[in-house]
């Protein structure tokens, strides 16, 4: 019947009918092959899944990897435990995975998120970001404040942190963000750096009240490393003089002039290994920052 004797030809009814019953059979035919080739595929992806290079990596391998990656992101291992059992597995078994505390307004409500964070990691070393002013999430950072080692956000909420009961004796870094998350607040006028004695690095970006309020500290930590963007650099002075035998690291980037009347005298810096002094205005009408560093 197919092909056709002369395909010229018009088809008889009867012709017809046959044909339809055979365009039926060969969809059905089609249909039945389409199911062997999706099986045929499924079973290509397991076997390829099965002797894919990552399940030759040994586990704190893979530990490792999802730790850089949840350094660049917090949403990191929300994402991860969510491919399969196994990196799920290694995730809730690697607690500095869970360590960086998310910063950002999450569906759901940060503040469980902040809660189930601090609960996966244990007792790893953390890093708090402006998370969020709810009672909870701030009383539950301040129930772990021993093994806090970072805390990034505006001065509001910095200092919201450092002020809780809870003594925050082993931070090593404090990143003071020119972004207000944590609302409306007073401006603080005086900071007490000595209450951080292993507090290394310190950046403090387009915050001049703020940085003017930490350098009326009596005692400062042993810094390494200061980062600092401002108008009037002036309290950068009282800060590298409180910390000059052992700072290692100072970038500094200004926008104006140093105050009318305030004078910047010769530092000896014997750790000093980068300086950098920038002023960034295009006007220069005032005083420039007469900054001196002698280093041994």
């Amino acid at each position: 019947m197919w092909p056709p004797a002369n395909p010229e030809a018009f088809p008889s009814k009867t012709e017809v009918k046959v044909i339809k019953k055979d365009i039926e059979s060969l969809k059905s035919e089609l249909a039945a092959a389409e199911r062997v080739v999706t099986d045929l595929k499924r079973a290509i992806l397991e076997r390829q899944a099965y002797i894919a290079p990552i399940r030759t990596l040994p586990y704190d391998v893979i530990s490792d990897i999802f730790l850089d990656l949840c350094h660049e992101n917090w949403r990191a291992p929300l994402v991860l435990q969510g491919v399969c059992r196994t990196w799920r597995t290694i995730l809730f078994n690697t607690p500095l995975a869970w360590s960086f505390i998310p910063h950002e307004k999450y569906q759901g409500g940060c503040s469980d998120l902040v809660c189930a964070y601090l609960d996966r990691s244990g007792n790893a070393a953390l890093r708090a970001a402006d998370t969020t002013s709810d009672p909870q999430g701030i009383g539950k950072l301040n129930n772990t404040s021993e093994i806090v080692r970072c805390i990034r956000g505006d001065q509001i909420f910095v200092h919201q942190v450092l002020s809780l009961p809870g003594k925050f004796s082993n931070l090593e870094r404090i990143i003071i963000t020119s972004f207000c998350i944590s609302g409306q607040g007073n401006v603080i006028s005086q900071w007490d750096m000595g209450m951080l004695p292993k507090l290394q690095c310190l950046h403090v970006y387009s915050q001049d009240q703020c940085l003017s309020a930490i350098a009326t500290s009596v005692e400062f930590p042993p810094l390494n490393e200061l980062v600092v963007i401002c108008d009037d650099p002036t309290p950068v002075d009282a800060i590298l003089k409180g910390c000059s035998q052992s700072i290692q690291y100072v970038d500094v980037r200004y926008n104006g002039s140093l105050v009318e009347g305030s004078e910047s005298g010769s530092q000896t810096f014997p750790m000093l290994r980068f300086l950098r002094l920038e002023n960034k205005a295009e006007r220069q009408d005032g005083p420039l920052w007469n900054f001196i560093a002698s280093c041994n």
